[in-house]
């Protein structure tokens, strides 16, 4: 449990082609938000920019999707941030209840889990997991891509399909 947030954490920390803090920059200096997150059904990688900057932050986003390199020492300090974070939690009321209520609820299903994980599930992690679960899960056949704004569709759809075509799954799915 807590596999997924790590993962969806990671990706935003550095790619095969750059790195996170060039990802940084690169966003930051385009007017843009990059981030990325998980809730019980579903990870996502989002994207907040201007129109103008969609070409050039489509292949940002790409980039981080389909190509993260997880970085050893991101993903050690981001997974020590989250055993602490969670940790923390247990001194709030409002989040022990919560999850009481969804393991009451749920029990062992995924539900009934909290998807930051456990502090005991993630101080178990390594990178080779992330790299496996990315690869497992992060595929073209489970991906959608939405994009929201006043785009021309059909360049937009030439754009994702230049930006996100190469992508193959484990499986050899594409885009």
């Amino acid at each position: 449990f807590g596999l997924a947030h790590l993962v969806a954490s990671a990706v935003r920390r550095g790619t095969r082609t750059r790195t996170g803090a060039e990802l940084d920059a690169e966003v930051e200096a385009l007017g843009a938000e990059l981030g990325a997150g998980v809730d019980e059904d579903a990870a996502s990688v989002g994207l907040s920019a201007p129109l103008e900057a969609l070409p050039r932050l489509l292949a940002v986003l790409a980039d981080v999707a389909t190509r993260p390199a997880f970085p050893a020492r991101e993903v050690e300090r981001l997974r020590r941030r989250e055993v602490a974070a969670l940790a923390h939690d247990l001194d709030e009321p409002g989040v022990v209840a919560d999850r009481a209520t969804l393991m009451a609820a749920y029990g062992d299903h995924p539900y009934g889990h909290p998807s930051e994980g456990r502090g005991r599930h993630l101080a178990a992690v390594r990178r080779a997991d992330l790299v496996a679960f990315h690869a497992r899960h992060w595929r073209p056949s489970r991906a959608t891509l939405l994009v929201v704004g006043p785009v021309d569709p059909e360049a937009t759809v030439a754009l994702a399909r230049r930006r996100l075509g190469g992508w193959r799954g484990a499986a050899g799915g594409e885009v």
